[in-house]
C-alpha cells in the first residue's frame, strides 16, 4: 500500500473501522500550523519526530519544542518532543493529547510516539513507533500501536528532500480498531538565502496521499529578518487539508527569533471544532 501512495496510483477507499483519533491528523508544530500543515521537509527541529523522524538528523546536538492550542472550551491540544545527537543516530520521542469538546464520540486521544535515526553522510533514515490511545463517551479506551517510516537527503540547512509513509501495519491493542489511514508524504524544503544570514527567505512543497481521502498539495513560505540573533520570521501557507482535521486551506503565523530560541504562533480560522485556532509553542535547538 505504502508504495502504491508513493507511486500516485488509485487507492480504494476505505472505511473507517472505529473511532478517529483527530490528534494524528491535526498539526503536531505551530510552525507546521502556520504553513497550513506542510511538515515533512521541515528538518532540524525536534517537532519532526510526529511527522518524519528522518528530519532530526540535522539537529546538531539537543532538539526540545512544545505546543499549546487555543480550542473551543474546554478542548485543547498540547504537544512536547525532544531529540538527541549519540554519533551518527538519533534519537526522538514525542506526546500529543486532544481533549475533545463534550457531545462528541471520542473524549480525548493520546498519541506517543518514538524514534530511532541513522544519518549517513547528506541521507538519513528513520523509524518508529507509535502508541495511540482514544477515550470515547463511555468512558473505554481504544488504543492501537502503529509504525512511521520516512528518509531525508539534506544538503546542509539548505535544501532538504523528504519522504514519509505513516501508520503502517497498525494493530488494535484494546477496545475499537481506531482508523489509522496509511498515509504517504512527499515535500522538498529550500532555502533560498543563506539562513545564516541576517534574510531568511524559505520556500516549501508537500504532496500528501491517504488512504480513502483524494492527493492533496500544500505549499509554504517563511519570511524575515535576523540580526545578531534576533529577529521576526513570518510563514505563510495554503493548500489541500485532510477530511478529519476540518481546517480551512489557508493559515499564517511567525517567529520572534532569540539565538537558539524560537517563540511561534500560528492562526487557522477554523478547525474540525468549527471555530479558529491560535496556536503558541517554543522550539530550541542547540
Amino acid at each position: 500500500m505504502a508504495i502504491v501512495l508513493l507511486l500516485g496510483l488509485p487507492v480504494p477507499r476505505i472505511e473507517a473501522q472505529g473511532p478517529v483519533p483527530v490528534v494524528t491528523h491535526l498539526p503536531a508544530t505551530v510552525r507546521a500550523a502556520g504553513l497550513a500543515g506542510v511538515s515533512v521537509a521541515l528538518v532540524g527541529d525536534a517537532g519532526t519526530v510526529f511527522v518524519n523522524a528522518s528530519g532530526l538528523a540535522t539537529i546538531r546536538h539537543i532538539g526540545i519544542e512544545g505546543m499549546l492550542s487555543s480550542l473551543p472550551d474546554p478542548a485543547r491540544q498540547a504537544a512536547v518532543s525532544g531529540a538527541v545527537r549519540v554519533g551518527q543516530f538519533h534519537l526522538g520521542i514525542g506526546y500529543q493529547y486532544l481533549e475533545q469538546p463534550p457531545g462528541l464520540a471520542l473524549r480525548n486521544n493520546t498519541l506517543w510516539v518514538g524514534s530511532l535515526v541513522y544519518r549517513f553522510g547528506m541521507f538519513a533514515l528513520g523509524a518508529s513507533g507509535k502508541y495511540v490511545a482514544a477515550r470515547d463517551s463511555a468512558d473505554v479506551v481504544n488504543r492501537s500501536l502503529a509504525g512511521d517510516f520516512s528518509g531525508t537527503m539534506a544538503f546542509f540547512d539548505i535544501f532538504a528532500l523528504a519522504v514519509s509513509i505513516q501508520n503502517v501495519a497498525s494493530s488494535t491493542r484494546s477496545g475499537s480498531d481506531l482508523a489509522l489511514p496509511t498515509a504517504g508524504r512527499l515535500g522538498i524544503m529550500m532555502h533560498f538565502v543563506d539562513p545564516q544570514s541576517a534574510g531568511r527567505l524559505m520556500g516549501t512543497v508537500e504532496v500528501v496521499w491517504t488512504d480513502g481521502e483524494a492527493r492533496r498539495t500544500i505549499v509554504g513560505g517563511e519570511a524575515g529578518l535576523v540580526f545578531s540573533g534576533i529577529g521576526v520570521v513570518g510563514r505563510i501557507g495554503y493548500g489541500g487539508q485532510g477530511a478529519a482535521t476540518g481546517q480551512t486551506r489557508f493559515a499564517f503565523g511567525g517567529s520572534l527569533v532569540i539565538h537558539m530560541v524560537n517563540v511561534d504562533y500560528a492562526y487557522q480560522d477554523r478547525t474540525v471544532f468549527g471555530t479558529p485556532a491560535h496556536r503558541l509553542g517554543i522550539r530550541l535547538s542547540l
